[in-house]
């Protein structure tokens, strides 16, 4: 089960983050910063994935922004890695092609893909079509 997923920049600017359990807000800035300067420290030859605390952390860099998920211990790194994965793609779809820019200017529409894509920390919906097709609506309206 997911239990957060951030994207921060290479220089420690949070621009999403997105918890599906209750976290207080005062604690989420220092495991923000903690997280990000744990994979700071791991060499590029090194895997995406590495536990810390009670949870299994997966990251990816895109361009200059670390996608980074928390999880269950339990739960398998690998599909981790191809839900960012799924997540960028339909996001790359959407802005064709997406920048830091567009995440800061459209934080609503990144949510609402996420939201689209996982319900509850469970990953409900894996069709690129079908996740885009509640935003094509929406802007279809304006």
């Amino acid at each position: 089960m997911l239990k957060f997923v951030l994207m921060i920049t290479k220089k420690g600017q949070t621009r999403l983050s997105h918890y599906f359990e209750r976290r207080e807000i005062k604690d989420r800035p220092t495991l923000e910063a903690d997280l990000l300067r744990k994979i700071r420290q791991r060499s590029l030859d090194q895997c995406s994935f590495f536990d810390y605390q009670d949870l299994r952390i997966t990251y990816r860099l895109y361009q200059n922004i670390y996608i980074i998920v928390g999880t269950d211990t339990e739960e398998n790194g690998i599909s981790v890695l191809e839900f960012i994965q799924l997540f960028m793609e339909v996001l790359h779809t959407y802005f064709s092609p997406i920048t830091e820019i567009d995440i800061m200017y459209n934080l609503d529409k990144v949510h609402m893909v996420l939201e689209e894509i996982v319900t509850n920390g469970c990953i409900v919906e894996t069709c690129i079509a079908n996740i885009l097709e509640p935003m094509r609506l929406m802007d279809s309206k304006k």
